[in-house]
């Protein structure tokens, strides 16, 4: 197994206010732990029943480029404290994490369009219903397979008077159309200028159970004691094999339970 590692993502439940909208349009974020971008980078196939997944990393989000076949990746996302609480989740003020999910690296594709031409149109997010391909292979200067701007946070630039850039996020409610289109260019600015490759993945099972868990309910809760005290970023840290087994075993089974 090449080194694995454990990576950091922004879902529904890392922000308090994120995770109230998601509760009250949960027609429109029907799983709380996904990717809440325009471009949702990791991208879990969430709508396609599980022997037929085509997972995909893009790097969108993160600016990655060094891929390779073979590499795992897992993926956690904070809990945001107040989240916390309205889970009543025991916690002693640790940061916590729910485990999402294990990926294994099985294609490299050169480009996002090129990875695009390997899909077919069908629903891939919750809305619009039926796209080409998914939404975090941005390569075309209009967001034709985004996210809708009902079923994500937009992060909205704001320069202020000293010059400085402040960068915000909001729920649908709070932005419009035209901010939601700006967000969605910064992606594909971001592929064009840094030339971003694409992955295929698969998503590991465990005693014929998928390393996958989309429902904050059912997702297993972590410290950074779980990975020895190291605390993940967005670029990832490195574990070890025995390590990452044990993660993976927990999403797997969807233990619960925290180790504090």
């Amino acid at each position: 197994m090449k080194t694995p590692k454990l990576l950091t993502f922004e879902s529904w439940v890392s922000d308090y206010d994120w995770y109230q909208y998601a509760m009250n349009n949960r027609n429109y974020v029907p799983n709380l732990l996904v990717d809440r971008s325009p471009c949702s980078d990791p991208f879990f196939d969430p709508f396609t029943k599980h022997t037929e997944r085509r997972p995909i990393i893009s790097g969108l989000c993160r600016g990655l480029k060094n891929f390779s076949v073979g590499d795992l990746f897992i993926y956690v996302t904070k809990i945001d404290p107040k989240v916390i609480l309205d889970l009543k989740i025991s916690s002693n003020g640790t940061p916590m994490y729910f485990g999402v999910a294990v990926l294994r690296f099985t294609k490299l594709y050169a480009s996002h369009l090129e990875a695009s031409r390997h899909y077919e149109p069908k629903q891939y997010v919750a809305e619009p219903e039926i796209t080409d391909y998914p939404p975090n292979l941005s390569f075309t200067i209009e967001p034709i397979v985004a996210n809708s701007i009902n079923c994500c946070i937009t992060g909205v630039s704001e320069n202020r008077e000293n010059k400085k850039t402040i960068h915000r996020k909001f729920v649908p409610n709070e932005v419009n159309v035209h901010q939601w289109e700006r967000h969605y260019r910064d992606y594909y600015c971001r592929n064009r200028d840094r030339k971003l490759k694409a992955g295929e993945c698969r998503v590991e099972y465990i005693s014929n159970k998928e390393c996958l868990v989309l429902d904050h309910s059912k997702a297993p809760i972590f410290t950074t004691k779980d990975w020895y005290g190291t605390k993940p970023n967005q670029k990832g840290i490195q574990i070890s094999e025995a390590n990452a087994i044990e993660i993976a075993k927990r999403i797997a089974f969807s233990n619960v339970i925290s180790t504090i």
